[in-house]
């Protein structure tokens, strides 16, 4: 059976917003597949909800206002290139409501409507929105199915987790949320924004390695970090769920200009063979 997840998808990208990922980060790597997957893992280890089925579906629900707060506000061009991109990942489903005005009423109304319709069929239903606009319907579905909420950032309100049947909550597990390209980049014309680049494309969820190859090419190992034939220099191994790559860590400016100085200064100078400190 399937348990649908219906995302408030302005409330969400906001959430995530706050954390303070960079917008262009959200932009092109935040993937609906990637919560249906860390939806499935976590409820793969909560035995006590005994569900019959797992999330197969997400329905991302927004309206035609651009995301995000006014520093970091979507253009329109990027807000039709994320949801385009959206749309076409697996089990994924995009609904714009155009319903006129700048109110995201219509996106509230749209979603308590599913979240009605798919209780007669559904042992379970995700939604994700801190949205306290939702505790109505949640009370009103308490005994027709299990409504589990995310909690995206610690600013989950406690009152509509008090109509969910269970909270899943994001926490260090951010990195599932996102795609990763693992790019190679020449590393003669290597820019601070193309290093960001690379580091925000790299799985936090996975041991990474940065390295200098003998073509030319800067990137990030994941894969087979014993083999090291390819490359002339190597910085140290980053543990997994250590917050030192993926779109989190690509946002710290500090972080990455001091990565960006290391790498060039490791290129520029000719240095060989592994560091773990800064050159």
């Amino acid at each position: 059976m399937n348990i649908p997840i219906i995302v408030d998808g302005p409330n969400y990208v906001n959430r995530i917003l706050e954390l303070g990922i960079e917008k262009r980060f959200v932009a092109s790597q935040l993937s609906g597949r990637g919560m249906i997957e860390f939806v499935n893992h976590m409820l793969s280890n909560t035995h006590e909800l005994e569900l019959k089925g797992q999330c197969q579906t997400l329905e991302f629900v927004c309206s035609q206002r651009c995301f995000g707060p006014s520093k970091s506000k979507f253009s329109t061009e990027e807000q039709k290139a994320f949801l385009d991109r959206l749309g076409m990942e697996s089990g994924v489903f995009v609904e714009q409501v155009t319903i006129p005005g700048t109110s995201e009423k219509g996106v509230d109304a749209t979603i308590q409507s599913k979240l009605e319709d798919l209780a007669a069929d559904s042992d379970a239903i995700v939604l994700v929105s801190h949205d306290r606009d939702y505790i109505p319907v949640l009370r009103k579905l308490r005994h027709k199915t299990r409504v589990i909420c995310i909690a995206v950032n610690d600013n989950f309100p406690a009152e509509l987790g008090y109509e969910a049947h269970h909270i899943i909550r994001v926490g260090r597990e951010i990195p599932w949320l996102f795609t990763y390209r693992y790019p190679w980049i020449p590393v003669d014309t290597l820019t601070l924004e193309q290093c960001a680049d690379l580091y925000a494309n790299a799985d936090d969820r996975k041991f990474n390695q940065v390295r200098i190859a003998n073509n030319g090419y800067v990137y990030i190992e994941c894969e087979d970090l014993n083999y090291t034939g390819n490359c002339v220099a190597r910085f140290e191994i980053t543990c997994a769920y250590n917050g030192y790559v993926g779109p989190v860590a690509a946002s710290d400016a500090d972080y990455i200009k001091q990565e960006f100085a290391d790498i060039t200064k490791v290129h520029r100078e000719g240095l060989r063979g592994y560091f773990d400190y800064h050159p």
